[in-house]
């Protein structure tokens, strides 16, 4: 019997192969399924409320905590049972969208299918983050989170230019079937795997009395997180999460709107760039974003990446006249004569600096958390972080139609300046509280 807690490797693959089962439906959501729809002339409004709906339900995952952490049944594993149970509803879920016929005519019931999909996969999320929690020493938790973060960045691929291309050439419905396919092969893990040696396959037993020592009764739980919001970094931070993504979820909306037509991209196109070369360039700055936070610290690299953000953004914004003309790139050699796509540059561009923003804050985060109650409150910022993506795809729906879309993205550079401040604040406070410690350290 193989057991995940006295395998390294397997372990590691395990949680990798969850993660990118996490990041599959989301490209497929937001790329092949909302390209798609966007083909078929759907208004920006509707469109908005897919998005948002897509990431809602991840903006209250930290509801979940509590719940997987005090509802166990311990003879089957703390974790697994959970990752079952959100692994057979995300695939019932995708399952719904084969049953309905028309999807632009029944655009509500899409809406609340993805809606419900994406409640099982935040609950999935948090039972895998636990999982790590509870299996990964500490000299593999940097290694292991960026390759699982990595991991979902390749689930996004594939769900975005994989099933993007099938749906492109023989329809959505054989997507699905392929995205159905892939969650049957990584279910088979958790399945057949167990969690510690004594786990049992699927009739659960009387949990032993020892085994329940070490877990927090609710009120504890809810008193230690209370004790950990008394601190000011903490709201700081909680505010930073609420408006960092609000420019991204505003720029994933009116970037499909804009760029999925007949005269611009077609759905092959547009998968193949945002769920392809864009991808790989936002997998390239969240490896490359944990590389230097270690170098320069978080909030250090957090600034930098927030500020090339505004500017992709602004400059981006100001030649909307020049969005479908191409870039001449005189070079030398075999270079010599290139041109590149703007839109196809600006994607790329965007993701590289919003995975390095993103990867830099997962560490800033984890670094005010209080250690008692770490991944309670860590799920709490990133849960504030997918809400606040929701405020930027609803304000994208709103108002997409009364300012110009080189405006929309002028405005989203411009507001970069907020979170950038209130991470300076986060740097300051951080210093400041340091500077105390030291000086306590000192007295005593």
């Amino acid at each position: 019997m193989l057991y995940l807690k006295e395998r390294p490797s397997l372990r590691l693959m395990t949680l990798c192969m969850l993660y990118f089962a996490q990041g599959l439906p989301f490209g497929f959501v937001t790329i092949t399924l909302a390209a798609h729809l966007s083909e078929q002339g759907i208004g920006k409004a509707d469109l908005a409320t897919l998005l948002a709906v897509t990431t809602l339900p991840w903006s209250f995952k930290w509801c979940w905590g509590p719940l997987i952490d005090g509802i166990q049944i311990r003879s089957l594993g703390r974790r697994r049972p959970w990752i079952l149970f959100a692994q057979v509803m995300m695939a019932v879920s995708m399952c719904a969208i084969l049953l309905i016929p028309d999807l632009m005519g029944n655009l509500q019931m899409v809406i609340w299918v993805v809606f419900l999909h994406n409640i099982f996969g935040s609950m999935q999320d948090v039972s895998v983050d636990a999982l790590a929690v509870d299996l990964l020493p500490a000299n593999e938790r940097g290694r292991a989170n960026g390759l699982m973060y990595g991991s979902s960045y390749l689930g996004t691929m594939l769900g975005g230019a994989g099933l993007g291309i099938v749906a492109s050439r023989w329809g959505l419905q054989t997507a699905v079937w392929v995205q159905l396919q892939c969650f049957a092969i990584i279910f088979l893990l958790p399945l057949f795997l167990r969690e510690r040696r004594g786990d049992r396959f699927f009739i659960p037993t009387r949990s032993n009395p020892e085994d329940d020592k070490d877990r927090e009764s609710f009120p504890q739980l809810l008193s230690a997180i209370y004790a950990a919001f008394q601190h000011r970094v903490t709201w700081v931070c909680v505010l930073l999460a609420l408006t960092v993504k609000v420019g991204t979820g505003v720029s994933l909306t009116i970037g499909l709107t804009a760029f999925v037509r007949v005269d611009v991209w077609t759905l092959e196109q547009y998968s193949i760039v945002m769920g392809g070369w864009a991808v790989g360039f936002g997998l390239t700055g969240a490896v490359l974003g944990g590389v230097f936070a270690d170098w320069f610290s978080p909030t250090r690299v957090a600034v930098a990446a927030a500020g090339a953000l505004a500017l992709v953004w602004i400059g981006f914004g100001l030649i909307e006249a020049q969005w479908m003309e191409p870039i001449h790139f005189a070079g030398f050699g075999p270079y010599h004569g290139l041109n590149f796509d703007r839109k196809t540059v600006f994607l790329c561009l965007q993701e590289f600096f919003a995975a390095l923003l993103s990867v830099a804050l997962f560490a800033l985060f984890m670094s005010v958390a209080v250690p008692r109650v770490a991944a309670t409150q860590f799920t709490a910022y990133m849960a504030f972080l997918n809400l606040s993506m929701t405020i930027g795809v609803s304000l994208a729906g709103e108002i997409s139609g009364t300012i110009r879309n080189g405006d929309l993205f002028v405005i989203i550079g411009l507001w970069q300046l907020v979170p950038i401040a209130i991470i300076l604040v986060v740097h300051r406070t951080m210093l400041d509280a340091k500077k105390n410690d030291t000086k306590k350290g000192a007295l005593g």
